[in-house]
C-alpha cells in the first residue's frame, strides 16, 4: 500500500558557520581563502538589494568589478589583515549599493578559530554615519567598532582630535576607548610620530584622497617595534555651490603588519639561502614562468651543456628531446606534482634521460614553477641490469624460463617468415648428476657455464637459447627449412655442447640428448611445442641417450600413458594393488633350492600385472619411489616373518631395481624397516638380501661403502644385478667382499645369461665373469633360464645358480608359501 508522504524537497544549504558576529548594520561577510562568501549579514543583502542566498559563495562577486578579484585573493592569506579599496559593479537586477562619489573600502580581519577572513565593506561616510547613528547608544557603538576586523579611529577638526576609536586601535597606542577620545593626534602618536606622518596627513588634506603608507611604531612602554599599514581616508562634507566641501576629519584604518614585514624579510633571506642551496645541490633546479626560464642552478646548466646566463629567458621546450616534447608539454600544462621521465638535449646533440618533478610556487605575487631535474642515466643502467637479471639465468647468462617462453610465444604469434618452419629444441645433459656427486657442485656449475658459452657461440643468427633449470636447456631456431634441417642444426649444437671441459685439472664431458618439435607441424602453441619437444627428449633418453630425436605423435601417447601411471600409483598404494612375484633360485650343479627372488608387481586395474621396470620411471617422476621402497621393504619382512612362523627358513632376495637409484639415505630406510618389523626384524637376520642394480656402485664411493657396511651390520646381504651391462668398480667389489663382506653374489645381465647359445666371444665374456665371481668368493646367478639346453650350457660355463621359467614359474606369495612346503629341506 502506497502512502503519500507529500512533495519531496532537496535539502537546503548547510548552515553558515558560527562567526560570533552580531547582526550589525554594516555590510559584512565571512570569506574563505578563495574569496567565497560562507556567511552574509542582513545589512549587505539590504544594501545590495538581493537575498542573502544570492550572495553566498561566488554570488557576492557580482557586486565587484572583475579587476577587484585578483587583489582580493592576494590579500586572503591566513593570519593577514588588510584594508582594500575595490571597484564595484552594480548587481544585476539590484540597485547601486554605495555612494558612487566615494571609494569603497573592504576591511579584512583573520579569525583563527574559524580559519576565515571577516570582511566589512562600505564608504568612509557610510561607516561613520553608522557609528554616529549609534552615539546615543554608546555601548552598542563601541561594541560595533570593536567587532571591526581592523584598528579604526576618527580624528576631526583642525586640532585633529580623536572623536572615536575602537578597542583594537586604542589598546595598540596604550589607551582604552574612553581615555583616547578627546586626545589630539600628537598626544596619541607623540612628537616623533606626528613628524613622521605629517607628509601623509598634508597630502590627504590637500589632495582630498585616501593616503596609504607603512611605518614603524615603537611603543612607549619599550616593547618591540611594530610595523603598521595606515590608510588615511578624508571625511569630506557634502559638495557646496562650487562643487566641493570642507574636509571635516579623517577616518583612520590601521593594520598591524609586523608579521608580514618579518615574513618578507625572511623571504628575502630565504631566497638568498635558496640560491646557495641551488648552487650546492647536485640535482638540476630550474624556475620558469609560463614556460620561459627565469633561473637555473649550475648542475642544471651542466646537464644541458649551456652557461647559466644563456638559459635564462629561453623557452623550456627548446632543451627537450623531440620524442619527449609532447610529454613535457603535458607536464607543463597540468598542475600535478607527480614525477615523470623524459629526456633533455645536451648542447652537443645527445639525449640525456631525466626525471622531472615540478612544484607550483608563488614569487612576488606571481605564479612560478620550480622544476627539479634528475639525471637518471645511472638509474636507467641499473634498471637495465635488473631487467637483465629478471630475464636471464644467473649462472649461464641465458634466458630464464619466463623470458624464453615469452620469446617463444612472440615467435609463434609473429613468425619471422609467415608460414615458415620453426624448431624448438629441448636439451638435457646425460648423467650430469654424476658430475655433481663425484666432483661437487662447483665443478657442475663450471660445466654448465662452459656448455652455455659454447651453445651461445654455436647458435645460428636469430636463434634464442634459455636454461630451464638444472641441466635442461631450450633453443628456438626461428627459421629452418624442414625436419632434416632441424635435425642437422641440432646435431651441430650437440657436438659443440658435448666437447670436453677442463676444470680443476680434470676433463669433464657430458653428452646432450636433444628432443625436437617443429612449428606448426607439431603444435601451434608454446605449451604444446614444449610438451612435444620434451616427449621427444624422453624418447631419446629411452633410446640410449646422446641422440637427437624428432617428435612423433606416438611419443605424446607414451608420455600421456606415463602421466596416467604417475597419477595412479599413489592410489594403487592406498588400495593395496601392489604385490610380489617370487621365483626360486636353484643351484645349477644339483638343482637344490638356494632362495627366492621377490620382484614388485602392480595389479593395475586396466593394464593388468605390471613389472617394476614398467612403472618405476613413472614413480620417479611422481616422487613416489620412496613410498614404494618403504612398502616393498615392509612387505618382504612380513613375508619372512610368516615363513619363519611356518618354519620355512629360506632366504629371500628383494629385487629393488629402479626403486633404489642412489645410495644416499638408503641405509636409513632399511634400518627403519627392520626396526618396525615383527620382533625387530630378528627373523630376517641372515635370510634377507637386497638386490641392487650394479649402476648403484657408480654413486659416491663413500656413500656406497657406508651403505654396504651398515647393511652388513644388520645381517642384510647384497646382490648386484645387471652385471656385464656396464662398468663394475673392481676396487669397491674387492672391499665389499673382503672378509665377511656384505656382498653375497652377482646377477648376470639377461642378455649375457642367453649367450651360451651365441658366439664364442660372448661365451668368453661369460666365462670371465664366472672366474671373477669365483675369485671374489661370490655366487653368480643367471636369470631368465627358459630351457634345459640353456641350463646345461650355463652349468658347463661354471655359473652357480639360475632362475627363470624353466626352473619354476613366478608365483604369488601364497603360491610360493605352498610351494615351499613341498620342497625337501
Amino acid at each position: 500500500m502506497h502512502r503519500d508522504t507529500g512533495p519531496q524537497h532537496p535539502p537546503g544549504p548547510p548552515p553558515p558557520p558560527d562567526l560570533g558576529w552580531p547582526d550589525v548594520p554594516l555590510p559584512a561577510l565571512a570569506l574563505d581563502g578563495q574569496g567565497r562568501a560562507l556567511a552574509v549579514n542582513a545589512a549587505l543583502a539590504e544594501r545590495a538589494g538581493l537575498p542573502r542566498e544570492a550572495l553566498l559563495a561566488e554570488g557576492w562577486w557580482q557586486l565587484l568589478a572583475p579587476e577587484a578579484l585578483p587583489p582580493l585573493r592576494a590579500a586572503l592569506r591566513p593570519g593577514q589583515q588588510a584594508v582594500l579599496q575595490l571597484p564595484l559593479a552594480p548587481p544585476a537586477g539590484g540597485r547601486a549599493m554605495l555612494e558612487p562619489t566615494e571609494p569603497v573600502t573592504l576591511m579584512l580581519g583573520w579569525q583563527r578559530t574559524t580559519g576565515l577572513h571577516l570582511a566589512v565593506m562600505g564608504t568612509v561616510s557610510g561607516l561613520w554615519r553608522t557609528l554616529a547613528a549609534e552615539q546615543s547608544r554608546s555601548r552598542v557603538q563601541q561594541r560595533l567598532g570593536d567587532m571591526l576586523p581592523v584598528m579604526i579611529a576618527y580624528y576631526g577638526g583642525a586640532e585633529r582630535v580623536c572623536r572615536y576609536a575602537n578597542q583594537a586601535y586604542a589598546s595598540f597606542y596604550g589607551f582604552d576607548t574612553q581615555a583616547i577620545v578627546g586626545r589630539s593626534l600628537r598626544e596619541v602618536l607623540g612628537d616623533d610620530g606626528v613628524r613622521d606622518v605629517q607628509p601623509e596627513v598634508q597630502a590627504m588634506l590637500q589632495q582630498r584622497r585616501t593616503v596609504s603608507y607603512t611605518r614603524a611604531w615603537a611603543p612607549a612602554d619599550g616593547g618591540p617595534r611594530r610595523w603598521v599599514d595606515v590608510n588615511l581616508i578624508p571625511h569630506v562634507a557634502e559638495p557646496g555651490p562650487r562643487g566641493d566641501g570642507p574636509t571635516l576629519g579623517a577616518f583612520v584604518l590601521v593594520s598591524d603588519v609586523s608579521r608580514f614585514i618579518d615574513t618578507e624579510r625572511a623571504l628575502r633571506e630565504s631566497e638568498e639561502r635558496l640560491r646557495k642551496f641551488m648552487d650546492a645541490s647536485v640535482e638540476g633546479i630550474a624556475f620558469h614562468r609560463d614556460g620561459v626560464i627565469t633561473d637555473v642552478n649550475a648542475p642544471m646548466a651542466a646537464l644541458v651543456g649551456h652557461a647559466r646566463e644563456a638559459l635564462i629567458g629561453q623557452p623550456v621546450m627548446r632543451f627537450i628531446a623531440p620524442d619527449h616534447v609532447a610529454r613535457v608539454g603535458a607536464g607543463l600544462a597540468r598542475l600535478s606534482e607527480l614525477p615523470y621521465e623524459a629526456a633533455c638535449l645536451h648542447a652537443d646533440g645527445h639525449e640525456v634521460p631525466i626525471e622531472i618533478i615540478a612544484r607550483a610556487i608563488e614569487h612576488e605575487g606571481q605564479p612560478l614553477r620550480m622544476v627539479v631535474v634528475r639525471d637518471i642515466r645511472d638509474r636507467q643502467a641499473a634498471r637495465a641490469r635488473m631487467q637483465h637479471l629478471a630475464e636471464h639465468d644467473a649462472l649461464t647468462g641465458l634466458r630464464n624460463r619466463g623470458a624464453f617462453m615469452a620469446a617463444l610465444q612472440a615467435a609463434i604469434e609473429h613468425p619471422p617468415v609467415p608460414g615458415g618452419c620453426q624448431a624448438l629444441l629441448f636439451v638435457d645433459l646425460d648423467h650430469f648428476k654424476r658430475i655433481n656427486d663425484a666432483l661437487g657442485h662447483l665443478a657442475g656449475d663450471a660445466l654448465l657455464r662452459a656448455v652455455a658459452e659454447r651453445l651461445r657461440g654455436a647458435l645460428p643468427p636469430g636463434a634464442v637459447a634459455g636454461r630451464f633449470g638444472g641441466d635442461e636447456f631450450v633453443i628456438l631456431l626461428p627459421q629452418v627449412a624442414d625436419a632434416d634441417a632441424a635435425r642437422a642444426a641440432a646435431q651441430q649444437l650437440q657436438a659443440a655442447m658435448g666437447a670436453p671441459v677442463h676444470w680443476g685439472g680434470r676433463s669433464m664431458a657430458v653428452t646432450p640428448t636433444i628432443g625436437v618439435a617443429l612449428h606448426p607441424a607439431d603444435g601451434d602453441s608454446a605449451d604444446a611445442l614444449l610438451r612435444h619437444a620434451d616427449a621427444a627428449l624422453y624418447a631419446g633418453k629411452a633410446a640410449g641417450r646422446a641422440t637427437v630425436m624428432l617428435f612423433q605423435p606416438a611419443m605424446a601417447a607414451a608420455i600421456e600413458a606415463g602421466l596416467q601411471l604417475e597419477a595412479r600409483i599413489a592410489q594403487g598404494l592406498r588400495q593395496g594393488e601392489f604385490d610380489w612375484r617370487l621365483q626360486p633360485r636353484c643351484a645349477l650343479a644339483d638343482g637344490r633350492l638356494r632362495g627366492l627372488q621377490a620382484q614388485l608387481h602392480w595389479h593395475h586395474p586396466a593394464r593388468g600385472s605390471l613389472a617394476l621396470a614398467e612403472f618405476a620411471p613413472a614413480a620417479a617422476q611422481a616422487g613416489l619411489l620412496q613410498p614404494l621402497l618403504d612398502w616393498a621393504l615392509a612387505g618382504a619382512l612380513h613375508l619372512l616373518a610368516d615363513w619363519s612362523a611356518l618354519q620355512l627358513g629360506v632366504p629371500l632376495c628383494l629385487a629393488l631395481g629402479g626403486l633404489a637409484q642412489r645410495a644416499a639415505g638408503l641405509a636409513e630406510r632399511v634400518e627403519r624397516a627392520l626396526d618396525a618389523a615383527p620382533c625387530g626384524g630378528r627373523s630376517a637376520a641372515g635370510r634377507l638380501a637386497l638386490e641392487f642394480d650394479a649402476a648403484l656402485l657408480a654413486d659416491d664411493a663413500g656413500l656406497v661403502t657406508d651403505l654396504l657396511q651398515r647393511l652388513q651390520a644388520r645381517g642384510v646381504a647384497v646382490w648386484l644385478a645387471g652385471v656385464g651391462a656396464g662398468a663394475l668398480p673392481l676396487g669397491l667389489l674387492r672391499s665389499a667382499t673382503a672378509g665377511a663382506g656384505p656382498l653375497a653374489g652377482l646377477v648376470l645381465d639377461p642378455g649375457l645369461a642367453a649367450v651360451p647359445a651365441g658366439s664364442a666371444v660372448d661365451l668368453a665374456v661369460l666365462r670371465s665373469l664366472v672366474a671373477l665371481a669365483g675369485g671374489l668368493g661370490l655366487a653368480l646367478c643367471a636369470p631368465g633360464v627358459a630351457g634345459s639346453a640353456q641350463w646345461q650350457a650355463l652349468q658347463e660355463a661354471g655359473c652357480e645358480q639360475a632362475q627363470g621359467p624353466w626352473v619354476a614359474a613366478a608365483m604369488t606369495p601364497a603360491e610360493a608359501t605352498a610351494w615351499l612346503a613341498t620342497q625337501r629341506p
